[in-house]
């Protein structure tokens, strides 16, 4: 059975952080709602280094580089998304947990999925 858990993104606190653990459970759903800190759910799936991969995570792939994928909840499944390959989500379980590692997140590095131009 999966463990069921969450974090949030702090963007109003001095600096922005990640409320993780028992923190974030003494907010309420309300009040991460009202302060518009997004929830990102645990995976259940650990990386190479023993680190919980997040819905959100930016990770990096040893079989895929140079590329960085995004983790993401789409159409029922666990999925890594890159800006490199748009129109296909690839399932989580097609990567090798030991060739995956979390380098960071989407709200605290989002130009690590940025397209680099050809210009």
């Amino acid at each position: 059975m999966r463990e069921i858990k969450f974090r949030a993104w702090d963007a109003d606190s001095k600096p922005p952080r990640m409320i993780e653990g028992n923190h974030i459970q003494h907010l309420s759903i309300v009040y991460i709602e009202r302060a518009s800190m997004p929830l990102m759910q645990y995976t259940g799936l650990k990386d190479k280094n023993g680190v919980e991969v997040y819905e959100g995570d930016i990770f990096k792939s040893e079989n895929h580089n140079p590329l960085n994928f995004q983790v993401e909840f789409v159409e029922g499944a666990w999925c890594a998304t890159s800006p490199y390959v748009k129109d296909y989500p690839t399932e989580m379980y097609h990567f090798s947990l030991e060739s995956i590692e979390v380098i960071s997140n989407i709200h605290e590095n989002p130009e690590l999925l940025e397209v680099e131009s050809d210009d």
